[in-house]
């Protein structure tokens, strides 16, 4: 007989396999569960619970299961099969695990299984259990995986239900570890290619489908019935939760979080009208028997009792106090005491009538928004054919097809350069003075020692993997696809083991280490500044090794070079031209003087700036730290950055730029700005100029080899389809890598030191390749005079059109000669454009009005109101704000007008119509699409988390700020001398009452005979010596503060509170995600 677990029992015939009803539907489960050897007969599959919270869904789930098992059973009245099912469930243990875990995990639990089901008195023992063909029945070849897809699938069922994944047991993975690792091509997860009908071991099952699924992998094997169940499970996949296609699918690609949205939307959306449907029919009713009753206080007590029911009263009326209590407790007293008024009891009903109307309000936008979601979801991007704008279409097609010209003319072509005549200026360089002998040692020791920290086999661990996934995680050439695969790399500790096996040993086997012959994918895209950037998407495996690679030697390079250039007598550091003579005259007068210290100087100041911002600023601080890619702003979403974006860097260095012309030019002196910029710098770079200058520091050839070999990339275009040819980089860099910049830094650093050596310790302000630096005419030309030298002996060449310079008189006096040495063109950034005559950045207007051009265009080019706003928000707001300059003292109220006037300008010839604005076209869009009216401008501009369009306005900003400006930076000038007048005649003044004595002061005999300072000797030094200087370079520098913003009393009129929508109604939290990954700009 059979023995089930709970002891029931079922008669046997004696036959230990065929004793059993052979008759009816599923005979052979029962055949399955009488093997004479086992002491309990069951069957069913295992399932997994591989994913943490929401208790329902997974309770859910197993209630489903049960109550299919039963209807199926009972369909074919094989009830008695019913006690002996188990569905036994793993918990907890592997939570986040991926499928190859939970495999290996089944196979273990599969004979511990076994073994406990044994007789104690039985002969057979676990190995035999083979030849009973019990560890071949589904139960235990087969189980179940509940992750967050199934669980997505209960609280969204669509199609076929909610789903379970379904693992099989013994399916081979045909790559072994590496390879395997290779083959992830995100965003596939668990070994899944981007063939939909590729076997992986895997697939989504409906739980429809768990009596049949059991039954037909009796007689077939995972193969054969996992190909003749994919049409169905196919069709499972078109579902909400089925994220993953039938035999293993995208993890989050914008396509398929897209598809998601879209079903998620759908449903909420069908709840959302029922929800709107029967509070509209409650609340129809229940005014009807309102307007029927005649008495004021059974009006109000129906409202009252009737809106309750129909929604939360209290969370409806904005700032109005409002308590149903009280309010019975009046209309119950009204019954009794004329004293409670008809007028105030009117007004109750009006106050309750109107709560009912802002929740059908908020029904209407929640709709509305819901509404706006699907118009996304339906209608494409960009339709690469559309006939509107096709001019444009081929003008940007032959630009980018001519970057692309002049990108290849670099980059496939290798230039030799003269390492001869280079290692000679470095000679020169680097051995210009007996002092830098040791600190050059120093270098290439320290080298040396870290090169030999890189030959052991270990550099690769769980807690390493993390960073350089979060490193990669951040930059910006990265896949969504491969994001959501690095994201579950990070989550499993298994997988990352073997990643850094695979690592360790690439690591051991350097010399060996190669791309192989498949070309490295590259892809070309088009940026706001209409330039197009070219990223490469190398295999994951090596781009974590090579970030690895990077992010080491580039901490390495960056504490070396420090350690060299803040070597006694090696770097130059400006010191005020005074004689002795003058030294000692201030020594006699220091105690009278009130003077900035070292550390408080305007010099010190600068100092600061350029050491903590600017100098080697791209490279990496330590290996694991995380910082921003060069071309980053300041709105993207890595919350762990350890560092300033480099757009914010060059704010400072502007109000820098801005705030020492003010100065010097208020202090009698001409100022002459230089800025330039290496023509395609990445793609241009010699290689032979990098590897140079890298034995120069002391790298050895190995090392020098290995580079070699990751800059000589095979590459072949994605967009010239799977027949482009295979090409090899020659010169420049890939775009975006931290090893890129580690190479690149390591020849500019050259000019930077020479720079310093050879102008006795001017600054050069230098950010990745963006070069600025200013002060006295000859100095300037003598720095310009370095940077050609440079960049004639390394292989560059500069960028005419961000090339240029500035000759600024003193002010009160006319301009000064030009220089027939330094760079013709104007000196500009972004938008703003350096003005000789004000000596202040204007808007270049010109440069605004072709971007205007472009924006119209990409606005055109939208077809729903969620692209044609990220779009608006993008380039009007953050794109145009960016370049035209934060605001700040220096710049003065003048910058904001200016701002403010050339983004009226821009909404003006955008908008045609007379008095047309951005809230004004997205209302009528709203309108002529969903017949919304009477939209309040807070819906515009609100968040979308609380239902708001989230509407960027990019005059809020500056208008917040524009009162806290001075009127004109000089006031801090005028401040500043007629403090120092005063400072400096209260010092003589003290000086000179003091008592008549002798003393010896810093070694000299101090006495009456000493005079003060004149006010020429007082002043000569003042950006190392002046508090006063100090103090007026600290306010220009300043940014002004915002005033606070107050424009919600609209809002909470109208909706009753500052949610538009009620939270859960809609999916804001996936319409925020795929904005991050789906938008793009028209080509």
């Amino acid at each position: 007989m059979i023995t089930t677990t709970t002891g029931k029992v079922i008669p046997s015939t004696g036959d230990s396999r065929l004793d059993v009803k052979l008759q009816g539907e599923y005979r052979i489960i029962r055949e399955d569960m009488t093997c004479a050897e086992f002491h309990v007969s069951v069957w069913g599959f295992v399932i997994y619970r591989c994913v943490e919270g929401n208790d329902a869904a997974w309770n859910s789930i197993l209630e489903q299961l049960q109550r299919h098992i039963q209807e199926n059973l009972e369909s074919e009245q094989c009830q008695d099969l019913l006690p002996f099912h188990d569905l036994h469930v793993i918990d907890k243990s592997l939570y986040g695990e991926s499928v190859d875990e939970v495999r290996a995990h089944f196979q273990a639990w599969v004979p511990k299984n076994l073994e406990a089901r044994l007789r104690p008195d039985t002969s057979c023992t676990i190995s035999d259990v083979s030849h009973l063909s019990v560890d071949i029945t589904p139960r235990y070849k087969y189980c179940l995986v509940v992750d967050e897809i199934c669980l997505e699938s209960v609280q969204h069922p669509e199609g076929l239900g909610p789903v379970v994944k379904l693992i099989c047991r013994d399916w081979e993975c045909p790559w072994s570890p590496e390879e395997k690792l290779q083959g992830v091509q995100p965003p596939f997860h668990d070994g899944i290619t981007e063939f939909d009908e590729e076997d992986v071991g895997w697939m989504y099952m409906p739980l429809l489908f768990y009596m049949d699924t059991y039954e037909k992998f009796h007689d077939g094997s995972w193969d054969d019935t996992s190909s003749n169940m994919g049409q169905n499970l196919k069709f499972a996949s078109h579902n909400a939760y089925s994220v993953r296609r039938a035999h293993g699918v995208p993890m989050a690609s914008t396509d398929v979080i897209s598809q998601v949205l879209d079903s998620i939307t759908s449903t909420k959306l069908q709840e959302l009208s029922k929800l709107r449907a029967n509070f509209e029919l409650g609340k129809s009713e229940l005014l009807e028997l309102v307007d029927e009753e005649e008495q004021q206080s059974k009006r109000v007590l129906l409202l009252l009792e009737g809106g309750e029911k129909l929604c939360t009263l209290e969370d409806l009326g904005g700032d109005a106090v409002f308590s149903a209590e009280s309010i019975r407790c009046f209309i119950k007293q009204a019954q009794h005491d004329p004293s409670v008024s008809v007028r105030l009891q009117k007004e109750w009903e009006v106050d309750l009538r109107r709560r009912l109307d802002v929740n059908s309000l908020r029904f209407e936008y929640a709709e509305m928004y819901g509404n706006l979601v699907t118009e996304w979801l339906e209608n494409p991007l960009i339709e690469k054919n559309d006939t509107e704008g096709a001019l444009h279409q081929e003008v940007g097609r032959a630009e980018m097809h001519e970057q692309r010209s002049t990108w290849e003319s670099y980059v496939f072509k290798p230039l030799e350069t003269d390492t001869v005549a280079i290692n000679s200026y470095l000679d020169q360089l680097f051995t210009s003075s007996k002092y830098m002998e040791e600190p050059l040692k120093v270098l290439r020791k320290s080298t040396r020692t870290f090169e030999k920290s890189l030959s052991s086999g270990s550099q690769f661990d769980e807690e390493s993997l993390k960073w350089i996934i979060r490193g990669i995680l951040d930059s910006d050439g990265i896949t969504d696809a491969k994001r959501t695969a690095l994201t579950d790399f990070a989550n499993s500790k298994t997988i990352l083991q073997e990643l850094a096996d695979v690592l360790n040993m690439r690591m051991r086997n350097l010399d060996t280490w190669s791309w192989g012959v498949e070309g490295t994918p590259v892809e070309q895209r088009r940026q706001l500044n209409g330039r197009y950037r070219f990223y490469h998407d190398e295999d994951l495996l090596q781009a974590m090794f090579l970030r690895y690679i990077g992010c080491t030697w580039s901490a390495h390079l960056k504490a070396a070079l420090k350690t060299f250039a803040n070597s006694s007598k090696t770097w130059i550091h400006p010191q005020p031209a005074m004689t002795k003579a003058e030294v000692s005259q201030w020594s006699h007068c220091d105690d009278s003087l009130r003077t900035a210290d070292t550390g408080h100087s305007v010099q010190n100041k600068r100092a600061t700036i350029w050491k903590d911002d600017v100098f080697l600023e791209q490279l990496q601080s330590r290996a694991d730290q995380t910082r921003r890619a060069y071309n980053d702003d300041d709105s993207d979403n890595c919350s762990d950055v350890e560092t300033k974006s480099p757009r914010k860097i060059i704010q400072t260095v502007l109000r820098l730029l801005q705030t020492d012309i003010i100065m010097k030019t208020r202090l009698g002196e001409d100022v002459t700005v230089v800025r330039s910029d290496f023509k395609w710098f990445g793609p241009s770079l010699p290689h032979s100029t990098m590897f140079t200058v890298l034995r120069y520091y002391g790298v050895s050839d190995r090392w020098i080899g290995f580079f070699k070999k990751a800059l000589e990339a095979p590459m072949q275009f994605i967009n010239d389809g799977p027949k482009a040819p295979i090409q090899v980089r020659k010169r420049g860099t890939p775009i975006s890598g931290v090893l890129s910049d580690m190479l690149g830094e390591s020849v500019l650093f050259c000019l930077d030191f020479a720079f310093n050596q050879r102008t006795n310790g001017v600054f050069l302000w230098r950010l990745h390749d963006d070069i600025w630096f200013w002060g006295d005419k000859s100095t300037c030309e003598t720095g310009w005079n370095v940077m050609t030298e440079f960049s004639e002996l390394m292989g560059l060449d500069f960028a005419e059109e961000k090339t240029g310079s500035v000759q600024i008189a003193a002010y009160g006096t006319q301009s000064t000669s030009t220089s027939s040495v330094l760079p013709a063109g104007d000196v500009v950034w972004g938008f703003l454009k350096l003005d000789a005559k004000s000596g202040r950045f204007v808007i270049n207007q010109r440069q605004v009005d072709k971007h205007i051009k472009e924006l119209s265009l990409q606005l055109r080019s939208c077809k729903c109101v969620f692209d044609w706003i990220q779009a608006w928000n993008i380039y009007a707001t953050r794109f145009f704000s960016t370049n035209f300059g934060r605001p700040a003292n220096c710049f003065g109220r003048a910058h904001v007008d200016e701002i403010l006037d050339t983004f009226e300008k821009i909404q003006k010839q955008l908008f045609t119509n007379e008095g047309d604005s951005v809230t004004s076209v997205i209302k009528k869009m709203l309108s002529d699409r969903f017949g919304i009216q009477d939209i309040p401008e807070g819906y515009i501009y609100f968040p979308s988390s609380l239902g708001g369009l989230e509407v960027q306005s990019p005059f809020i900003g500056p208008n917040l700020v524009r009162k806290s400006l001075p009127s004109s930076p000089h006031i801090y000038m005028d401040e500043f001398f007629r403090k120092e007048a005063l400072v400096y005649q209260h010092a003589k003044e003290t000086f000179e009452s003091r008592p008549v004595k002798s003393a010896y002061v810093h070694g000299h005999e101090a006495n009456d005979s000493v005079d003060f300072l004149t006010f020429n000797e007082y002043t000569r030094c003042r950006e190392f010596k002046s508090f006063e200087l100090a103090q007026a370079f600290d306010l220009l520098m300043g940014e002004p503060k915002q005033l606070s913003l107050r424009g919600f009393r609209e809002m909470v009129r109208k909706f009753g509170g500052l949610d538009v929508v009620q939270p859960g109604l809609l999916p804001m939290g996936m319409v925020n995600m795929l904005k991050k990954s789906r938008f793009q700009w028209r080509d």
